[in-house]
């Protein structure tokens, strides 16, 4: 059944890449800090590219090494379950598991304004990069400025008022000039 209300807002909790077995169960790569939300899915949203969003049940889930196998219902065979290659799993905003104080989702971190610790626009939050220690990567006028997401380097964050203050900003936009290796010419 197609997703009547286009203005839900929906996020992405795993996609589709491939399938498993003859019976229609889709191999599914995560895309969540909390995989076990899985386990007690009961449906969501199936997104294929420009199509419209389809509200599935889901009949089984199991943990394998490499991702979730999910069984949904309506998919029957191998061949229905490759078609689905690419689609995405998605559940309403509404329905976000709870985070610990000083944890953010990285959609609410997105188009966040970044300010410096007097209040000054710097840019605008266009990434968060992913590794071991997240990095928000900040469009401003001059280019972009990553900075570590840690407490050295990021104060108060607002995703309510879609603010994030980065502290010693000066230190970031400030350009360094990188003096040659030994017994490198500098020009």
């Amino acid at each position: 059944m197609p997703d009547t209300s286009a203005s839900t807002e929906r996020v992405v909790i795993g996609i589709v890449v491939g399938s498993h077995g003859l019976q229609g169960t889709l191999k599914v790569d995560p895309r969540t800090d909390f995989p076990e939300r899985f386990e007690v899915l009961r449906t969501c949203y199936l997104c294929c590219g420009d199509e419209d969003a389809q509200i599935v049940k889901i009949k089984r889930c199991k943990f394998a090494p490499r991702g979730i196998l999910l069984t949904l219902d309506g998919t029957k065979t191998r061949e229905e379950a490759d078609k689905l290659r690419g689609a995405t799993i998605e559940v309403p905003m509404s329905d976000r598991w709870a985070l610990p104080d000083d944890f953010y989702y990285i959609s609410d971190l997105i188009g966040c304004q970044a300010v410096d610790e007097a209040g000054k626009m710097m840019g605008e939050i266009e990434q968060v990069l992913r590794g071991s220690q997240d990095v928000l990567l900040i469009k401003a006028t001059q280019g972009e400025i990553l900075v570590p997401f840690v407490n050295e380097w990021v104060g108060k964050t607002d995703v309510i008022a879609r603010v994030v203050v980065i502290k010693r900003a000066a230190e970031l936009i400030t350009a360094e000039e990188i003096p040659p290796a030994l017994g490198e010419s500098d020009h």
